[in-house]
C-alpha cells in the first residue's frame, strides 16, 4: 500500500532539530519497518534528514479498521531512506495504539542522562494531584530497579499518608527469619532483621498441690530471657523463680498458690 500522505515539519517551525515528519498510511508496523521504505517518497521530491522523527499512523493489519500512532528515527543508508524505532536514547521508545496503549516490547523513557524526567499518572477526579516516578542522583552511574517478586494473585498495594512533606518508605536489607522482631538499620528507613522474637503467652490452669509447676509454654527455648507475672491464684503467694527450657516454663511459688493457678509470660527468644 502506498503512503497516503506526507508532511515535512509544521508552519513557523523551520530549523528547529529534530524536524517533525508526518505520515499518514495504510501500511502495517511490519511494512514500514522495510528498509528503504521511504524510497518512493525522497524519488517524488520529499527531502529528508537523519535527525527528522517520524510520528507515523499505520493499521495494525491490512484487514483491520483500527490504526496505531508511534515515533520512529528516520534513518539514511546509502541509497535507502528508512524508518527505524527509537534507540534507547529517546524519550518514547516503540509505538502507542490508537487508545494510547504501548505496543509489546516499548520501553518509555523520561528524560535523559543530565537531563530530569518524571513519570506522572493522574487519578480519574480533576484537580486531585498526581503520582510521580521521578529519579535522583545516585552516588554512581548506577541503575536502581522496581520489580515485583513473583504474586499468586493480583495484588494492590497503597502508599499510606505519612502525614509530613517528606517520608521514608521502610525497606529490609536481607533476608527474614519468619516471626522475628525487625529493627532499624541506621536512620535512613532501612529495616533488618532483630536476630530475636518477642513472644506473650497466658498459661494453662495449675490447679496446685505444690510449690512448682512445669507450664507448656510453645517457642521458649533455652536462652529464652522470661518475665512472668500470676494472672490468677486461690492462695497469695508470689514467684521465686521461672526458668524456660524447650517449649516449657517451669515456675516456682513461694507457697502453694492452690487451684486454678494461671501466669502471664512476656519472652525474649534470640536466634540461636
Amino acid at each position: 500500500m502506498p503512503i497516503l500522505n506526507i508532511v515535512l515539519g509544521t508552519a513557523g517551525a523551520d530549523n528547529i532539530v529534530p524536524r517533525v515528519v508526518f505520515v499518514y498510511t495504510n501500511d502495517t508496523i511490519a511494512e514500514i519497518a522495510a528498509t528503504g521504505y521511504l524510497n518512493k517518497a525522497v524519488a517524488l521530491g520529499n527531502e529528508f534528514t537523519d535527525t527528522d522523527m517520524a510520528l507515523v499512523t499505520t493499521k495494525t493489519s491490512q484487514s483491520a479498521s483500527t490504526t496505531e500512532v508511534g515515533w520512529y528515527e528516520v534513518s539514511k543508508s546509502g541509497t535507502d531512506t528508512s524508518l527505524i524505532e527509537p534507540s534507547s536514547s529517546s524519550s518514547i521508545v516503540g509505538n502507542f495504539s490508537a487508545t494510547g496503549t504501548i505496543s509489546a516490547g516499548t520501553n518509555l523513557i523520561a528524560g535523559s542522562s543530565g537531563t530530569a524526567g518524571t513519570v506522572s499518572s493522574f487519578p480519574g477526579t480533576a484537580s486531585k494531584g498526581s503520582l510521580v516516578l521521578a529519579g535522583v542522583d545516585n552516588t554512581g552511574d548506577t541503575l536502581v530497579t522496581i520489580s515485583n517478586a513473583a504474586h499468586g494473585q493480583a495484588s494492590a498495594y497503597s502508599i499510606p499518608d505519612v502525614g509530613a512533606s517528606t517520608g521514608q518508605l521502610a525497606v529490609v536489607t536481607g533476608a527474614l527469619t519468619s516471626g522475628n522482631v525487625m529493627v532499624a538499620s541506621g536512620t535512613a528507613g532501612k529495616l533488618a532483621d532483630g536476630a530475636f522474637a518477642v513472644q506473650a503467652e497466658t498459661t494453662a490452669a495449675y490447679g496446685g498441690g505444690g510449690t512448682s509447676n512445669a507450664y507448656t509454654a510453645t517457642g521458649l527455648g533455652a536462652t529464652s530471657i522470661v518475665t512472668a507475672v500470676i494472672l490468677a491464684s486461690t492462695n497469695a503467694v508470689a514467684i521465686h523463680k521461672a526458668v524456660p527450657t524447650a517449649n516449657v516454663l517451669t515456675i516456682t511459688f513461694s507457697a502453694d498458690p492452690g487451684a486454678s493457678t494461671t501466669v502471664s509470660w512476656v519472652a525474649i527468644t534470640p536466634a540461636v
